[in-house]
């Protein structure tokens, strides 16, 4: 059974607090820039500081994540500002041990471990429960979301080739 390529997009929620401190390091920015004419260097050098943080802060604002499932493996990558694209990861889902809902009972073991764990859903609450889930590796747990176009075709391909490591509840 070949599936191809199968691509879900999240999207992050944004962090205000980001936000705001974009906004204030570019009003500040544009205040260093007009001092320039009162105090000179000083200011240059604070117009350069805060419009570079601005700047780093804006990249950071909007960020998608692009789940891309092919041939057992899950690639990973980053949206950012609906523009470039960055991959974060690979995981060989052959390595998988467990996928299950985020509340299931088939992580109890798991949750025990104090293994790391990397975030790549939406940082919200799901509309609908059952969506979130957590993939468990031996030195690594991730959590997904699982929902969109192609989200059943992603589970029901991982059911098939795998279906004691994958569940529903």
């Amino acid at each position: 059974m070949d599936t191809g390529c199968l691509e879900i997009v999240v999207k992050r929620a944004n962090n205000p607090l980001k936000k705001i401190l974009q906004i204030v390091a570019a009003a500040l920015a544009v205040v260093c820039a007009l001092g320039l004419l009162v105090f000179g260097a000083f200011s240059l050098i604070g117009t350069v500081l805060f419009a570079a943080l601005a700047w780093y802060l804006s990249q950071d604002l909007n960020i998608d994540y692009e789940y891309a499932y092919v041939d057992r493996e899950l690639r990973v990558a980053k949206i950012i500002n609906k523009s470039k694209r960055k991959e974060v990861a690979v995981y060989d889902l052959n390595e998988m041990e467990v996928m299950a809902p985020e509340k299931s009972h088939h992580l109890d073991s798991y949750n025990n471990r104090n293994l790391p764990v990397t975030d790549y859903s939406s940082h919200t609450e799901p509309a609908r429960p059952g969506i979130r889930y957590r993939v468990c590796f031996p030195d690594k747990i991730l959590v997904l979301d699982l929902e969109g176009e192609y989200a059943e075709e992603i589970f029901r391909s991982l059911r098939t080739y795998m279906p004691r490591k994958i569940f529903r509840d």
